[in-house]
């Protein structure tokens, strides 16, 4: 049930991002997107259109896939490849040709108030393995030397859709090039010694501080009571407003956690056993087991009605706020700092490594660290993956060419107060150019290794040729421009460093072994080589300090490893200031000890007793993820019509009838209006999942399964076998039109056009080109959009001819489906509301409620699309009053079919001329084979497009397709059966062009709009026959020519 959970999350995000993507006018490619951002409906499908720019047109085409797809694959990742499931990654690790160690990190989960939550044994505190899932996405980060995330961030952003502000546009600085020299330049700065002074004040505080005083003034009084705040708030949200926490028991809890980290037991309730092996009376005197697991349910540390939701740390965020300010309540104290990343394990007490076919691999959160050289911990921050650049930073300038660890450095360093009291030193994930140069602007001075692509380019020898020479040889290379010195160092490996102050001399020695002579011998080792070797292991003494005594007890909360890490790390930096300050140094163990004991035993045992739970609340009830199904034991009483049920709700915990449900139609909640009832039930989603995780294969086969057809895919490529020549002769003849247009621009040598050129996002549809291809161009076309304004007619008129043609037809009115007073939405709203204007017809399943959702521009075009649309209400209407198991139509394409059919009468010259849109019409053979033409422009071209859609989807859910060739193998389709390509470079890496297309991301099977193409010419031949306005035998009137306006007849049939 969980995976069908997360299919419906996953559908959720790719809607979300497909209906709220943006870009910039072709004019303004950095614009603000919130004021000046275009949608795909209608602006940018006009200028699609429209335009004969080809530039414009490549333009926006390839941003709407940016802004679309791109983003629904994974662009989110800086750092790594982004997996939805702990088993993908741990597949690809195992799968993977890299010998380097790798990452698998955890990236906290989007918020809502249901990811408190984790699905893991919590009382297992022995736990060796990997759990089966995680609540978040997962990224795959490898040590690897070489680095493909090193963009600029100006890159990036255009990855994320996040545009530079209007500060930096202005900002067109030409870059200085480097001036490189191999002569050793003075690259002395200015130092300072302020952090002497911040030591002392700090030794003159903390002398004679006990462990706990010392402790406390990191973790203060304000978390405790902030803390005791949100953890109250937290239980009354959960219907429990008699919990109660005094201070003291949250320091005895504080202190059991403590207490795990060195006294290691298998399971969380042996603490309380009296069993006299496992037997803990320390903890069992302090705090009785209830009391214990009733302060850890409702622990919190963040309101969940205030969630920003732009921040996957919010609820941590106030706790690692307060924590970072107390590590630097003295100020910087240390001159060496080092920044690195730090794991936080995910989970259980298993080793920081695991061994995946041989592979090492660390588990768990990812941190950025900045710490003293001796691990002292200054500021924190957890990796949550993308994170554009903010309008309102201070350095745009030097910030715009930085890749993502660089930015993190500038981003730890905001702390420091004096730059010139401190050095910094760094691995090669943080260093640049660019940062070593910035940092030296200033005045920071810096060291750190450097990968080989991150040089600027500087004249080195390469890695590989200095391979080949001997242990300490040396290369350097100095840039008078920004004065920053690179340093090519042969040891076992070949090593590059970069400093912007230090220098090379004195040589020290280091020893090394030497295969040749058997013994160790002497290596000359640059300066700089050494200071970096003694000074860069901060964050790893924290990072071995912190794992030393890690706290043993686990929490489903996906959030509690990370909260424990902070605890931790407290500890630790309390430990270090108290060596600091006293003359005698203490170990670790001894200092946490302390701690535990003190709040074990200077507080009485807490003698509140465990309170009942509420019931579950109404916000969870109607929470906006719909209700998930699972089939009880035995018989129970359903919620709604009191008869017995096999059913219920895992979520809401309440027994739910389906048959009652889905055939009446009768919801306890039916008289909430429209909009909310979309938002707020999903059941033909979530019976979808159910179904398919209960008894089909994949998701393609369960839309097959609509069919009713065993042979369905074989009939579906004979249909197409029949139609192909058609198209293809089609495609040849538009394509000679567009390269006379075009010219050299547009190149089909190879029989494919670029598939921007067709006047469509998707080139399914080529009517917006049919006044470069008709064959008869010199005739005049009538303008129908004009027609309509010449008759004065009003949006709201659209409406009622369309339903007055139905009407004509015998059946029943639809105007509550277009009333805006009712509740319909028919204009694009002007009150900021941002609605997906993708025209769509909803049936309430109430046998009364039928709504249009559609951000109508007055054209012909969308006077079609009304009559389209409301075919679908006219067959909702029509079977309303049957079981909800058959409300629908014989298979998926009749739906489809309905209204295009309509659309065909309506279309033709007759009834044009009978509405009094087309006047003195000449039926001339080249009048027909224009009208045929735009026919085919519309019908034909759609074909192939309607097709590859689901046969793409198809292999996709077989699995015959590899998540990393989803986009090759779509524009493999794309070629073979449309006959067109990308007109710019595509990525299986950063692109998902499926994604672009609103039924993929919605999650929307699409053959029934290629059978609809079919269907729609056979019901209509069939409707004309009847109405007598079309006979196949004498032929006296064309087929296309045919309207069975106000033929009752047709109606009879149709109903």
């Amino acid at each position: 049930m969980r995976r069908c959970k997360k299919l419906t999350n996953t559908k959720t995000e790719m809607t979300e991002i497909f209906n709220t993507a943006k870009i910039c006018p072709y004019s303004n490619q950095y614009c603000d997107l919130t004021e000046e951002g275009l949608d795909l409906y209608p602006e940018l499908e006009d200028i699609m259109a429209k335009s004969t720019n080809y530039d414009e047109l490549v333009y926006v085409w390839k941003a709407w896939r940016d802004a679309s797809g791109a983003k629904m694959k994974d662009t989110g990742s800086f750092y790594g490849k982004r997996y939805k499931t702990l088993s993908a990654a741990v597949d690809h690790i195992a799968s993977s040709s890299s010998h380097n160690d790798a990452d698998i990190v955890v990236i906290p989960p989007d918020l809502d108030v249901q990811t408190d939550e984790d699905e893991i044994d919590e009382d297992n505190c022995a736990t060796s393995y990997l759990p089966n899932d995680v609540p978040g996405e997962i990224e795959v980060h490898y040590d690897d030397d070489e680095d493909e995330d090193i963009l600029p961030l100006t890159e990036l952003q255009k990855k994320l859709v996040c545009r530079p502000s209007k500060r930096a546009k202005t900002a067109n600085t030409k870059e200085v090039e480097p001036k490189w020299t191999e002569n050793i330049l003075d690259l002395k700065m200015t130092e300072s010694y302020g952090y002497i002074d911040r030591l002392n004040n700090l030794k003159i505080e903390m002398t004679d501080k006990t462990p706990v005083q010392i402790f406390e003034s990191l973790f203060d009084t304000e978390i405790f009571e902030y803390i005791i705040e949100q953890t109250h708030l937290y239980a009354a949200q959960k219907n429990n407003h008699t919990f109660s926490l005094p201070v003291e028991d949250l320091k005895i809890f504080i202190g059991i956690l403590l207490f795990s980290g060195y006294h290691k037991i298998p399971r969380e309730r042996l603490y309380w056993s009296l069993d006299e092996d496992v037997s803990v009376t320390i903890v069992s005197n302090a705090m009785s087991r209830n009391r214990f697991q009733e302060i850890k349910n409702f622990f919190h540390f963040s309101d969940n009605t205030k969630l920003d939701k732009t921040d996957k740390m919010y609820k941590l965020r106030s706790l690692m706020q307060r924590l970072n300010k107390n590590f630097q309540k003295w100020g910087i104290f240390h001159q060496n700092l080092s920044i690195d990343e730090a794991m936080v394990k995910y989970f259980g007490h298993h080793s920081s490594k695991q061994f995946i076919r041989g592979k090492l691999v660390r588990f768990g959160y990812k941190d950025w660290m900045l710490c003293s050289s001796s691990g002292y911990c200054y500021k924190f921050d957890t990796y949550c993956g993308a994170k554009p650049m903010k309008d309102t930073d201070t350095h745009d300038r030097s910030k715009s060419s930085l890749p993502l660890g660089s930015l993190v450095v500038l981003d730890l360093l905001e702390c420091v107060s004096q730059p010139s009291d401190h050095v910094l030193f760094f691995d090669n994930f943080f260093t640049s150019y660019h940062l070593m140069q910035t940092l030296r602007e200033r005045g920071y001075r810096a060291t750190g290794t450097v990968r080989e692509n991150r040089t600027k380019k500087c004249p080195l020898p390469s890695v590989n040729a200095m391979k080949k020479d001997e242990r300490g040889v040396f290369n350097y290379i100095c840039d008078e421009t920004s004065s920053v010195l690179f340093v090519r160092w042969k040891d076992n490996n070949v090593v590059t460093m970069a400093t912007n102050y230090d220098t090379i001399e004195p040589l020290s020695k280091v020893k090394r072994w030497s295969s040749a002579k058997k013994e160790k011998i002497d290596v000359p080792q640059p300066q700089l080589f050494s200071k970096y070797n003694a000074s860069m292991g901060g964050v790893d003494l924290l990072d071995q300090a912190v794992n030393n005594y890690r706290i043993n007890i686990q929490g489903k909360k996906w959030w509690w490893p990370l909260f424990t890490h902070m605890l931790n790390v407290s500890v630790v930096n309390a430990w270090r200031i108290q060596n600091l300050s006293c003359e005698k140094n203490t170990d670790l163990l001894t200092f946490v000890r302390s701690i535990a004991r003190h709040y074990l035993r200077c507080f009485e045992k807490s003698s509140i007793s465990k309170r009942p739970s509420g019931s579950v609340p109404v916000s969870i009830k109607k929470y906006e993820g719909g209700h998930f199904p699972a089939k009880n034991e035995k018989q129970l009483r359903c919620r709604q019509c009191h008869l017995r049920a096999r059913w219920r709700c895992i979520k809401c915990d309440v027994v739910l009838c389906i048959e009652c449900d889905y055939k009446s139609g009768e919801r306890a909640d039916h008289s909430m209006d429209p909009d909310t009832y979309i938002q707020t039930h999903t059941h033909t989603y979530i019976l979808t999942y159910f179904y398919c995780c209960k008894g089909f294969d994949d998701m393609g086969e369960l839309w097959k399964n609509d069919y009713e057809n065993p042979d369905f895919e074989a009939d579906i490529d004979a249909l197409w076998t029949q139609v192909e020549p058609l198209y293809t002769e089609l495609h040849q003849y538009v394509a000679r039109k567009l390269k006379d247009r075009y010219g050299d621009k547009l190149d089909i040598s190879d029989g494919l056009v670029p598939a921007h050129v067709f006047g469509n996002m998707w080139a399914e549809s080529w009517t917006k080109i049919a006044d470069l291809v008709r064959p008869f161009p010199e005739l005049i076309r009538v303008n129908l959009t004009a027609a309509l304004k010449e008759k004065k007619f009003t949006i709201n008129d659209l409406f009622t001819t369309a339903d007055f043609f139905y009407q004509s037809l015998g059946m029943p009115k639809m105007d509550m489906a277009y009333n805006e007073s009712a509740g319909a939405v028919i204009l694009k709203p002007t009150d900021g509301r941002d609605v997906f204007c993708h025209p769509s017809s909803w049936d309430f399943c109430d046998r009364k409620t039928f709504r249009l959702l559609m951000c109508t521009q007055f054209s012909y075009e969308d006077f079609l699309t009304i009559h389209h649309e409301l075919g679908h209400i006219q067959y909702f209407m029509q079977y309303k009053n049957i079981a909800i198991t058959f409300r629908d139509g014989a298979d998926p394409a009749f739906h489809e079919a309905i209204g295009d059919t309509i659309g065909l009468s309506v279309n033709s010259a007759a009834h044009l001329e009978k509405i009094g849109l087309l006047k003195y019409h000449k039926d001339t053979d080249k009048h027909t084979i224009n009208y045929l033409m735009d026919i085919a422009l519309e019908k034909i071209a759609f074909l192939p497009f309607g097709l590859l859609i689901d046969k793409w989807r198809w292999d996709v859910f077989k699995g015959h397709v590899d998540e990393h060739n989803f986009n090759k193998i779509w524009w493999k389709y794309r070629m073979e059966y449309q006959k067109v390509k990308a007109p710019v470079m595509r990525s299986d890496k950063t692109d998902f062009d499926p994604g672009a297309k609103v039924h993929v991301a919605e999650d929307s099977q699409y053959i029934s709009y290629f059978l609809a193409h079919i269907y729609q010419f056979q019901f209509y031949r069939s409707l004309c026959i009847v109405s007598e306005e079309y006979n196949p035998v004498t032929l006296i009137r064309p087929l296309h020519n045919c309207d069975f306006f106000l033929s009752s007849a047709a109606g009879e049939v149709l109903m």
